[in-house]
C-alpha cells in the first residue's frame, strides 16, 4: 500500500510538472536522444494522462496506465525508458479502490514503443462484467530510477458510466460542506452548511457518480461560499466572506472527506488523500473539509465530534 508520504511527493511532482514546464502536462515524452535516460530521477504519466477512464456501459472495457522517467528538477521534462525491459521493470502495484472491480493479480506491464530505442510502460486493466462504478489508483515506480528524485506516480483508472441517462438522480444525501478561510492574522475562520442532496449532475467533471467538486455549485447556492473555479479538474479558487484565495505556485485548496459512524466524523484518509476532488465517489452523510494552503504544511484533523465546528 502507498503511504501517506508517497502520495504527497507524487502530487507534488504533478504540481510542479505542471507549473514549472508548461509542456509538461499534456505532451508525450521528450524523445531527443539521451544517455540512460532510463536512470532519470522522476517519474510521470505519459502524455499527461494521470488519469484514464473507462465507460461501464460496454464491459469488460480495458484502460491503458502509461507512465515514463522524468529530468531532474527544475524541468521535469518527460523522457523514456531505453529498453523494452526498463519500460517492463516498472512496478505496479493497486493502492485503492472505490466500489470499481480491479483484477488479482494486476497484469504484468508491457514495454511500448515510442521511437528507436525508446519506451513507456504500460498497464492494461480490464474492468469485467458487472463492475460498479468508481475511482482506482495505482502506484508506478522505476527501479531503475537514479537518486533526488520522486522515482514513483500516482495513476487513475475512473469506472464511468459515459451513457448515463439520469444524473439528476444520482444522488447522495445529508453532505456537509467546511470551508476554512485563512486570514492574515492567521486566524482560520469556518464557513459551514449542510446540503441535502448532491446531484452526479451538477456536474463540474465528466463522472457518472456524484464527486466532491459536484457539491460547489450547492454551496454557492446555500451561501456557504461566495464564488468558486475550477480548472483542469481542479479546484482553483475558492471566494469566501469576499475574500478570493486563488491556487498559486504551491498553495492551493486541499480537501479531506470523513464519515459518520456513532456521533464522531473520522477521516477517510485512503481515499481522499488520493483521489482528485473530481474523482472521490461522495457517499450519505459525509462531510468536506476545503482548506487553503502549501501542500505538505496544511493539517487536518483525524476525527471529531459531530457536527465538527471548532
Amino acid at each position: 500500500m502507498i503511504t501517506g508520504k508517497k502520495s504527497l511527493v507524487s502530487m507534488l511532482l504533478i504540481v510542479a510538472m505542471c507549473l514549472a514546464l508548461l509542456t509538461a502536462c499534456g505532451v508525450g515524452a521528450d524523445t531527443t536522444p539521451k544517455p540512460n535516460a532510463t536512470n532519470d530521477p522522476n517519474m510521470t504519466a505519459y502524455d499527461g494522462k494521470y488519469a484514464v477512464d473507462v465507460d461501464t456501459s460496454d464491459l469488460p472495457a480495458t484502460g491503458e496506465l502509461q507512465v515514463v522517467p522524468a529530468e531532474p528538477a527544475p524541468d521535469y521534462t518527460p523522457t523514456y525508458f531505453d529498453s523494452k525491459p526498463d519500460a517492463e521493470a516498472v512496478e505496479w502495484e493497486l493502492v485503492t479502490a472505490m466500489d470499481v472491480t480491479i483484477p488479482s493479480p494486476l497484469p504484468s506491464p508491457t514495454g511500448k514503443e515510442i521511437a528507436r530505442d525508446q519506451y513507456y510502460s504500460q498497464l492494461a486493466i480490464t474492468v469485467p462484467a458487472g463492475s460498479d462504478v468508481g475511482p482506482a489508483s495505482f502506484l508506478a515506480t522505476n527501479p531503475n530510477a537514479g537518486s533526488g528524485g520522486y522515482p514513483s506516480t500516482n495513476i487513475t483508472l475512473v469506472a464511468t458510466d459515459r451513457t448515463n441517462p439520469d444524473k439528476a438522480n444520482t444522488t447522495v444525501e445529508n453532505i456537509v460542506y467546511q470551508i476554512f478561510e485563512p486570514n492574515a492574522s492567521g486566524v482560520t475562520i469556518l464557513h459551514s452548511g449542510t446540503l441535502p442532496t448532491v446531484t452526479a449532475a451538477d456536474n463540474h467533471d465528466s463522472r457518472s457518480y456524484v464527486t466532491v467538486l459536484d457539491g460547489m455549485g450547492q454551496s454557492k447556492t446555500a451561501g456557504i461560499v461566495n464564488n468558486y473555479a475550477v480548472a483542469a479538474g481542479y479546484l482553483s479558487s475558492i471566494t469566501v466572506n469576499g475574500n478570493t484565495y486563488t491556487a498559486s505556485g504551491n498553495d492551493g485548496w486541499q480537501y479531506r472527506v470523513y464519515n459518520l459512524s456513532n456521533g464522531t466524523y473520522t477521516v477517510d484518509s485512503t481515499n481522499s488523500t488520493i483521489f482528485g476532488a473530481g474523482d472521490y465517489k461522495m457517499s450519505d452523510n459525509q462531510l468536506v473539509q476545503w482548506r487553503y494552503g502549501g501542500y505538505g504544511t496544511v493539517t487536518f484533523p483525524t476525527s471529531f465530534p459531530d457536527p465538527g465546528i471548532f
